[in-house]
Parts: C-alpha cells; sequence; structure tokens
C-alpha cells in the first residue's frame, strides 16, 4: 500500500504543522537544562535588550536633535520653542 498526501493542504494546516516541529526542536534544546541557567538566560535577554533600547535611543535622539537644529520650524531641544501670539 502507498500513502498518498491530500490534493490541496491548506496553508493554516501546513503552518500548524511546521510551529508543532519548531516547538519540538526548541524544546529539545532545552530538555537537560536546570531552572537556575534558564533564569540565568532571561537575565542575560533582558540585559541585551536594555542594551539595545539604549542605543537604539541615543541614536533617535541624536537624529532628533539635528534635525530641528536645521529646521527654522522647530527649536533644539536644548532651547525652548519660540513662542507664537
Amino acid at each position: 500500500m502507498s500513502f498518498v498526501l491530500p490534493a490541496r493542504r491548506t496553508v493554516i494546516e501546513v503552518a500548524e504543522t511546521l510551529l508543532i516541529a519548531l516547538g519540538g526542536l526548541v524544546g529539545s534544546r532545552f530538555a537537560g537544562t536546570t531552572f537556575r541557567s534558564l533564569l540565568g538566560f532571561l537575565g542575560a535577554a533582558f540585559g541585551s535588550f536594555a542594551v539595545a533600547m539604549s542605543v537604539a535611543t541615543a541614536f533617535v535622539l541624536t537624529v532628533i536633535y539635528f534635525i530641528r537644529s536645521r529646521s527654522p520650524m522647530w527649536s533644539s531641544p536644548l532651547r525652548p520653542a519660540p513662542r507664537i501670539r
């Protein structure tokens, strides 16, 4: 007997199958890991996220500073905007 696949599979069925396989791969990677190690990984992840957000914020503030200093409509973040009467 040969196994015949159905003619059409919906995208959702294929995605569900792939998500189950991906979950199995990720779960098997952490199979022998202790809870303390997982907490260490979680702490490192939060630290990495904090550093990335700090660097991104510094770049955004730098860009905003230079855009505002070149534009006649806006003032620099260091000086308040002039009042319009």
